[in-house]
């Protein structure tokens, strides 16, 4: 009789084995979708140095010092200002990964997408982070090509080829001593030039408020030095350009924000 249950037993055990391994082979299985819609982004990623939701804007003003056509060391100074104001967010081939979409309208002056010239609005630019990382595309197609890159790099297994994916404008979290590289290729040296390099945080006073918990993010070259600030709560705050050995100067301010994720 002891035989029989235990045999019995045997048998339960076998069976409930096969049913098991017959669901795991047989359960449907997620695939990444490149028609996911852009999840909510990460609270400690985007929302604290680099806050972005659909409605956000904010207005900068600039100065920009540019010799004078008649040279002779005189100096020309341009002032505007510009908006920006994140219009949507895209689909995103896998919930990690985020994909924004804004609109800068008035006298544009942006170093990324206008080489530091002033350009008349519309333009259309594209934010794209992933869990540490923040790119910024200034066409469709730049953004398409960051976006495949991403996802080789996650779900391919193969290693992304250099040159395609860009050279990210942030990493997170950012503190002071942080770096990366600013140029495909180049690694900073050790005065961290030729690098992104958070030099210090600090408190910003500006006509859009006054800001007590800020980076300042420097970019050092032999040619130029470019200076960001990014404010927890707010985002891009500042920035300024240096030139060395000629007039080319211009900086970027910002004078007021209305964020629908920071209201």
């Amino acid at each position: 009789m002891v035989r029989k249950w235990i045999w019995l037993a045997a048998v339960i055990v076998i069976a409930g084995g096969i049913v098991a391994a017959a669901w795991l082979l047989l359960r449907p299985h997620t695939q990444p979708s490149l028609g996911t819609p852009a999840a909510s982004p990460d609270p400690d990623l985007s929302s604290a140095y680099f806050p972005l939701a659909a409605g956000d804007t904010w207005t900068y003003s600039f100065t920009s010092d540019v010799e004078s056509p008649e040279g002779s060391g005189n100096l020309a100074t341009r002032t505007g200002t510009f908006s920006e104001q994140v219009i949507g967010a895209g689909a995103s081939p896998y919930k990690a990964l985020h994909i924004y979409q804004a609109e800068l309208t008035g006298e544009v002056l942006d170093e990324e997408c206008t080489g530091g010239t002033v350009v008349p609005g519309p333009l259309r630019i594209w934010y794209i982070l992933d869990e540490t990382r923040l790119f910024i595309a200034c066409t469709d197609g730049g953004k398409d090509g960051i976006v495949k890159a991403l996802y080789d790099e996650r779900f391919v297994y193969h290693p992304t080829p250099a040159g395609v994916l860009e050279i990210p404008e942030l990493i997170f979290p950012l503190a002071e001593g942080a770096g990366w590289a600013a140029f495909p290729g180049i690694a900073p040296d050790s005065y961290h030039s030729y690098g992104w390099y958070v030099d210090q945080k600090l408190e910003l006073n500006t006509s859009a408020g006054d800001f007590k918990d800020c980076y300042r993010v420097v970019l050092d070259t032999n040619p130029d030095t470019s200076i960001r600030y990014f404010c927890n709560g707010v985002g891009f705050v500042a920035f300024e350009y240096h030139h060395h050995g000629s007039a080319l100067d211009f900086r970027v301010d910002l004078t007021s924000y209305f964020l629908i994720s920071h209201p």
